[in-house]
């Protein structure tokens, strides 16, 4: 399983074309606190739904959860791999590495704000 650090998928989501990026927490968790730009997936989900969000089998999708501790994003993401993607990481610290460090996260209630 391909896995991907902060610092990597930062500079992934400022590219021109970033990688699709999926939240596989709880629904709730997830609206209140993601990463930038992700969509909530659950891992159970993730087969039905991929197409719609993450696109073709070429497109690089990363895949996280609430911590390292969290299963939820290896389940996702092998869920993809045997659908055929073939560009797939796993953000193993999750959202609570992503926050320790001091990175930005939206909410529902922000985005409405806009």
């Amino acid at each position: 399983m391909r896995q991907i650090g902060a610092s990597q998928l930062r500079q992934a989501l400022a590219a021109s074309t970033p990688p699709a990026v999926l939240d596989v927490r709880r629904r709730d968790a997830f609206d209140a606190a993601r990463i930038p730009g992700a969509t909530w997936c659950v891992s159970d989900d993730v087969a039905g739904r991929a197409p719609d969000v993450i696109g073709g089998l070429d497109t690089p999708v990363v895949v996280y959860c609430g911590s390292a501790r969290c299963r939820r994003s290896v389940r996702a993401v092998e869920r993809l791999e045997r659908l055929g993607y073939r560009a797939v990481y796993r953000y193993e610290g999750g959202l609570e590495d992503w926050r320790r460090r001091g990175l930005p996260v939206e909410s529902s209630r922000s985005r409405r704000g806009r």
